[in-house]
């Protein structure tokens, strides 16, 4: 007994390129333009499965990686702050002392602050051309 065929004819508009590369498809695989459509439109389908597959995986990843970052964004903040603190304290200690043991007067530490300051960002200009 013959296996009963199935299928449904139908008919539907196609572009030339699209026609020539079924065409061109079927020539590849030695098989019928209605087998290799089948197959196309097959493999199109479960490509399309597997890219909505990596989108969530990649989402989920990427994600992740946002978390992560955050964290690590959050901790050097908190460095920043904690040595910014301890900065300020060396810094009024220093101006008591550089006050009491020079006997200059506010204007003199603040014009020698600010040349260290000056310096400093120099040389890391410096530093950054090398």
């Amino acid at each position: 007994m013959a296996k009963k065929d199935n299928k449904i004819v139908r008919s539907y508009s196609l572009l030339p390129e699209t026609i020539q590369t079924i065409k061109a498809y079927s020539e590849y695989v030695g098989d019928s333009d209605s087998a290799a459509l089948d197959e196309l439109v097959a493999r199109g389908m479960e490509n399309t499965k597997q890219v909505e597959l990596l989108t969530r995986t990649i989402t989920s990843e990427l994600d992740k990686i946002k978390q992560q970052n955050q964290k690590n964004t959050d901790r050097i903040v908190n460095v920043l702050i904690g040595i910014t603190r301890t900065i300020g304290k060396v810094l009024a200690h220093t101006f008591i002392t550089s006050k009491a043991v020079t006997h200059k007067t506010d204007e003199e530490i603040f014009q020698l602050e600010k040349y260290g300051i000056t310096q400093a960002i120099n040389e890391l200009k410096w530093k950054d051309k090398e």
